[in-house]
């Protein structure tokens, strides 16, 4: 820490004992106006980027590992980092492949109920939506305290429409560990479904500074916020710093060129949507998207119809 003036300059480093690694660094230029406002800042800060930058040093670790060398722990990390691309395929059965190792591993549950939403979210199957809602309870009783297992039952109670109950559990898991970035926007993600997109983008936003540097699916929840919001070009904007687009991101993208009446860029991402999935139904939508208000979902499928989806 550094002092020059009315300014304070703090750089702050993280290495890898065992290996000598530099892992991270970032360096911070505040006022001294109030001293303490900047330690929480700084303090608030640095926890939320090291939680992305640790995980990920995790899991390339794991991922160097021979098969027979790995434990529980090396699978929860691998399938943790399949889910974060949406390859809930691949992360399903190592996130079991973990719970089998250490049958009391509450992340490993947590993550796989994540898994099982990303699922029932593109098929529609019953069967993962229930062992979605089973595994979720399972990491709650496991471990009452965890942010991470909260946040998944939340989820899954989004996708079964018990609204109350899954903002219940968001509230639980910030209140747990209100350095949870990823509880912060999911329960944007909350927002915007029941209707609260203007709230949804402020919480965002803040949760931006938190973390400058967030997962790609944040500016997914921040392009379906700003939908809901009818702000059609931010969230295009917000789908433009997404390195994955999957076919219900094409879906917003189609709706917001039709409602900003741009009809060629529209039928461009409709064909998108049907290009990741051919078998593509107004039905996927009214499964998936689960909008408290049927008003907001109807906005969403006339922009598709515009488009010339359903």
């Amino acid at each position: 820490m550094r002092k020059a003036g009315g300014r304070v300059r703090v750089s702050a480093q993280l290495i890898e004992v065992a290996s000598g690694k530099h892992l991270w660094a970032e360096r911070y230029d505040r006022t001294l106006e109030d001293i303490f406002a900047v330690q929480d800042e700084v303090i608030a800060t640095i926890v939320a980027t090291l939680i992305g930058r640790l995980a990920a040093s995790g899991a390339e670790q794991a991922q160097r590992k021979p098969p027979q060398l790995w434990a529980a722990y090396d699978h929860f990390l691998q399938g943790r980092e399949h889910l974060q691309r949406f390859d809930a395929e691949a992360a399903a059965p190592l996130l079991r492949r973990a719970i089998e190792l250490d049958p009391a591993y509450a992340p490993a549950y947590g993550w796989l109920a994540l898994a099982n939403y990303v699922l029932y979210s593109a098929h529609g199957r019953a069967e993962d939506l229930a062992e979605g809602l089973r595994v979720a309870q399972k990491a709650v009783a496991l471990d009452p305290v965890d942010s991470c297992s909260h946040r998944a039952l939340a989820m899954i109670y989004s996708l079964m429409r018990q609204y109350d109950l899954a903002g219940v559990h968001y509230d639980r898991a910030i209140a747990l560990n209100p350095n949870d970035v990823d509880a912060s926007t999911l329960h944007g993600l909350w927002l915007t479904m029941s209707g609260r997109g203007e709230e949804a983008l402020r919480s965002m936003e803040a949760d931006l500074r938190h973390n400058p540097f967030p997962p790609t699916w944040y500016w997914e929840c921040r392009g379906i916020a700003s939908f809901q919001a009818r702000r059609y070009a931010e969230a295009i904007e917000a789908y433009q710093h997404m390195d994955l687009l999957h076919w219900w991101t094409y879906c917003y993208i189609a709706a917001c060129y039709s409602h900003l009446d741009e009809p060629e860029l529209a039928k461009r991402a409709a064909a998108e949507v049907l290009r990741l999935k051919p078998d593509f139904s107004m039905t996927d939508l009214e499964r998936s998207e689960y909008w408290r208000d049927p008003a907001d979902l109807e906005h969403l499928k006339d922009g598709l119809r515009i488009a010339g989806l359903g």
